[in-house]
């Protein structure tokens, strides 16, 4: 793909950073309303209800990769359009939730969307820019992300105390639509950059490996790091991801 023209990149970044800053936003800004949840479901701040959040991080980092390799098969738009519906959705889904377990498995599917965002996020951006003017872009974006982390607090405190937790996710909807329409219209048209099989049963090894390391690492302060189920984690995690790369080296390759 040529670079855009000056104005069409940076409004490629716009709905880019759109798209960064929701994700980001949304990686925080559960933390200050779980009290509220865990009153709402009746049950402790603690152990089921923190899922609400690794749910979401877990989501990702289990399918970055993979939805990453996805995007280079059938192209960044494809994949980034796909995300921003998922994610819109498993906001919705997590804001009308009628229980904890239901909140959690909405909160998984909206982490599936945000890696969906975030794998071809900067590939787009590269592919909007020239070269001199990349760095420039990039560092917008992750300021837009840094953003996004830093404000999820806050905002999901005063959405907390004057509405209610369930509009933290409700919050999504219309900035998801938003993101939708803009990218469609800004977004060209993408093309695969690989002609080649998805390797499902490494990129399967790839997300139980991450999934497992990220539970670990998320409870390690409260399971204890002689725990059997904390080292059973980073165990099984480290030979899925061992298994992941023995399978990438014997997966076909096309040009």
């Amino acid at each position: 793909m040529q670079p855009s023209g000056p104005r069409h990149g940076w409004a490629i970044l716009g709905v880019v950073a759109l798209g960064t800053f929701m994700t980001a936003l949304d990686a925080s800004i559960v933390n200050i309303g779980l009290p509220s949840i865990a009153r709402t479901f009746r049950t402790p701040v603690g152990g089921a209800a923190e899922w609400v959040i690794i749910a979401y991080l877990v989501a990702i980092a289990a399918t970055l990769l993979p939805f990453g390799h996805l995007s280079d098969l059938v192209g960044r738009k494809p994949v980034w359009l796909a995300g921003l519906g998922t994610f819109a959705v498993g906001s919705m889904l997590c804001g009308a939730a009628p229980s904890l377990a239901l909140l959690v498995v909405a909160r998984a599917f909206q982490g599936l969307g945000g890696a969906l965002i975030f794998a071809p996020a900067l590939a787009i951006i590269t592919d909007a820019f020239p070269p001199t003017g990349r760095g420039r872009a990039l560092g917008v974006n992750a300021v837009v992300f840094a953003m996004g982390t830093s404000l999820g607090p806050t905002l999901g405190g005063l959405i907390t105390e004057h509405l209610s937790w369930r509009w933290i996710f409700y919050l999504n909807v219309p900035l998801g639509a938003l993101a939708l329409l803009a990218s469609q219209a800004v977004l060209p048209r993408s093309v695969p950059h690989r002609r080649e099989p998805f390797d499902m049963p490494g990129a399967g090894l790839l997300a139980v490996g991450f999934a497992l390391l990220t539970v670990a690492l998320s409870f390690s302060p409260e399971w204890g790091w002689a725990s059997a189920r904390l080292l059973t984690c980073l165990a099984v995690g480290t030979v899925a991801l061992v298994g992941a790369a023995l399978v990438e080296r014997r997966a076909p390759r096309c040009s």
